[in-house]
């Protein structure tokens, strides 16, 4: 029997591909997911240690509002349960950093070679210079007569600064899995600590996508009579599941500045 070129093709395309084929189907390899809950995202590279056991190694990007929406009344009012009395030492503290702000957004605004401006400022006034002229007319307020009124735009702009700021956290760990069944991998784990936790966390199978695996992170607390840390009690730790799968929509965070 004689073969095409493109006949010849496919086959070997088959014998170099089929063994990855298998592989990906019997066992965790490789991937990124997302949480369902909070919208991290986590990838994962497994390698078999032997049969039926394999260690993987998770990197976790956790991504976190510095302060999230819906809550200026709060800061508000702590804002102004905190403002100092009048004619008091506090006030003049709060009159001087007034002034201060007004004379760098100033110089800041007025040029952008100057060596004396600070580079954090020099960005937050070229991405934004409405928002900065703003804070300027505040901060010589503020100067001029150091009262909660004229302090509150600047309380309020680090407030919106804070609802645009994300900070990203790196976490990195590696757990060792067995196998349970085809669709099965769960950490093998036994009572740890004065709480006696144990790791049940597990990949499992997408059934209707079958070379794609889904992650869930949990726990179970065995000890729920003992103490964690001074203060805190094992039946207090978090017991919840926490799930990654493949096919998560993305999550919007509206992130302008990371911290």
């Amino acid at each position: 029997m004689k073969f095409t070129a493109s006949q010849m093709t496919l086959w070997l395309l088959f014998f170099i591909l089929a063994p990855s084929i298998s592989l990906a189907q019997s066992q965790p390899l490789s991937g990124t997911m997302i949480g369902s809950s909070d919208g991290d995202i986590m990838s994962f590279e497994c390698e078999l240690e032997y049969e039926n056991r394999i260690n993987c190694e998770f990197v976790q990007i956790l991504i976190s509002k510095d302060k999230p929406l819906g809550q200026w009344d709060k800061v508000k009012s702590d804002f102004v349960a905190a403002w100092p009395k009048e004619n008091s030492s506090e006030i003049k503290e709060v009159q001087a950093m007034a002034c201060e702000m007004a004379k760098n957004l100033e110089l800041a605004l007025g040029s952008d070679i100057n060596p004396a401006i600070d580079e954090q400022l020099r960005i937050f006034v070229s991405d934004d210079r409405v928002r900065a002229a703003n804070l300027a007319e505040s901060s010589r307020k503020s100067c001029a007569n150091p009262t909660k009124e004229n302090f509150e735009p600047i309380i309020y702009d680090g407030y919106l600064r804070g609802t645009q700021t994300c900070r990203p956290m790196v976490n990195k760990y590696n757990q060792e899995f067995v196998k349970i069944s085809d669709d099965v991998w769960t950490v093998e784990s036994s009572p740890s600590g004065s709480c006696g936790a144990v790791n049940t966390s597990r990949f499992v199978r997408d059934p209707k996508a079958r070379i794609f695996w889904n992650y869930t992170a949990s726990k179970v607390i065995t000890n729920k009579s003992g103490e964690a840390l001074p203060g805190i009690e094992c039946a207090q730790l978090d017991e919840g599941e926490y799930h990654y799968v493949w096919d998560a929509p993305p999550k919007k965070m509206d992130c302008i500045f990371f911290d």
